[in-house]
């Protein structure tokens, strides 16, 4: 676990950087990716609540169908 989350921190970290070397990055885009990997970890620690039924495959149907919903 502790792995991951440094992993996950390395990864946030570049996309941090990146904005502030090139003209074309913005903030926008940033944000959004922060958004995305927080939504990515919420579904995750709610799929894994309900330890009775796996419903890790349904979770690549799930939130692009919930994106379009919202």
């Amino acid at each position: 676990m502790v792995i991951t989350m440094a992993a996950v921190i390395f990864g946030l970290g570049n996309i941090a950087h990146g904005s502030s070397e090139t003209q074309i990055a913005s903030w926008h885009g940033d944000i959004l990716a922060v958004y995305s990997s927080a939504a990515l970890a919420a579904v995750l620690a709610a799929v894994r609540k309900v330890k009775a039924t796996s419903m890790i495959p349904a979770i690549p149907v799930a939130c692009p169908a919930s994106a379009i919903v919202l």
